[in-house]
Protein backbone atom coordinates (compact mmCIF):
# COMPACT_ATOMS: atom_id res chain seq x y z
CA UNK A 1 0.00 0.00 0.00
CA UNK A 2 1.54 3.28 -1.09
CA UNK A 3 0.81 6.13 1.30
CA UNK A 4 1.08 9.83 0.54
CA UNK A 5 -1.07 12.91 0.86
CA UNK A 6 -2.44 15.39 -1.67
CA UNK A 7 -3.87 18.89 -1.46
CA UNK A 8 -7.30 19.44 -3.06
CA UNK A 9 -6.96 21.86 -5.95
CA UNK A 10 -3.48 20.71 -6.93
CA UNK A 11 -3.33 20.32 -10.69
CA UNK A 12 -0.68 17.59 -11.09
CA UNK A 13 -1.21 14.20 -9.46
CA UNK A 14 2.55 13.89 -8.97
CA UNK A 15 2.53 16.65 -6.34
CA UNK A 16 2.46 14.47 -3.23
CA UNK A 17 2.73 15.68 0.35
CA UNK A 18 3.92 14.22 3.61
CA UNK A 19 1.02 12.28 5.19
CA UNK A 20 -0.99 14.68 7.32
CA UNK A 21 -0.09 17.75 5.25
CA UNK A 22 -2.88 17.36 2.71
CA UNK A 23 -6.58 16.61 2.43
CA UNK A 24 -6.77 12.83 1.95
CA UNK A 25 -8.60 11.15 4.87
CA UNK A 26 -5.71 8.77 5.45
CA UNK A 27 -6.83 7.53 8.85
CA UNK A 28 -10.27 6.55 7.52
CA UNK A 29 -8.81 4.89 4.42
CA UNK A 30 -6.17 2.94 6.33
CA UNK A 31 -8.72 1.92 8.99
CA UNK A 32 -10.93 0.48 6.24
CA UNK A 33 -7.98 -1.32 4.70
CA UNK A 34 -6.95 -2.83 8.04
CA UNK A 35 -10.56 -3.80 8.82
CA UNK A 36 -10.48 -5.78 5.57
CA UNK A 37 -7.51 -7.69 7.08
CA UNK A 38 -4.79 -6.17 4.93
CA UNK A 39 -1.47 -7.52 6.23
CA UNK A 40 0.89 -6.31 3.53
CA UNK A 41 3.54 -3.60 3.60
CA UNK A 42 3.01 0.15 3.74
CA UNK A 43 5.26 2.27 1.54
CA UNK A 44 5.65 6.03 1.63
CA UNK A 45 5.41 7.77 -1.73
CA UNK A 46 7.35 11.02 -1.43
CA UNK A 47 7.60 12.91 -4.71
CA UNK A 48 6.76 16.40 -5.85
CA UNK A 49 7.73 20.02 -5.41
CA UNK A 50 6.67 20.34 -1.76
CA UNK A 51 8.83 17.35 -0.80
CA UNK A 52 11.76 18.72 -2.81
CA UNK A 53 11.34 22.19 -1.32
CA UNK A 54 11.29 20.83 2.22
CA UNK A 55 14.20 18.52 1.46
CA UNK A 56 14.23 14.76 1.78
CA UNK A 57 16.37 15.01 4.93
CA UNK A 58 13.41 16.64 6.71
CA UNK A 59 10.43 15.19 4.81
CA UNK A 60 11.35 11.50 5.08
CA UNK A 61 11.69 11.29 8.89
CA UNK A 62 8.57 13.45 9.31
CA UNK A 63 6.61 11.17 6.96
CA UNK A 64 7.84 8.01 8.71
CA UNK A 65 6.86 9.45 12.11
CA UNK A 66 3.40 10.45 10.88
CA UNK A 67 2.70 7.08 9.26
CA UNK A 68 4.01 5.21 12.33
CA UNK A 69 1.77 7.31 14.58
CA UNK A 70 -1.24 6.76 12.34
CA UNK A 71 -0.72 3.00 12.18
CA UNK A 72 -0.18 2.85 15.96
CA UNK A 73 -3.50 4.66 16.54
CA UNK A 74 -5.16 2.08 14.30
CA UNK A 75 -3.57 -0.84 16.12
CA UNK A 76 -1.52 -2.02 13.13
Amino acid sequence: MQVSDFKVGTIASSQRLVPGDGDIPLERILATLLAARYEGPFELELIGDAIGDEGYEAAVPRAVAELDSLLDRLGA
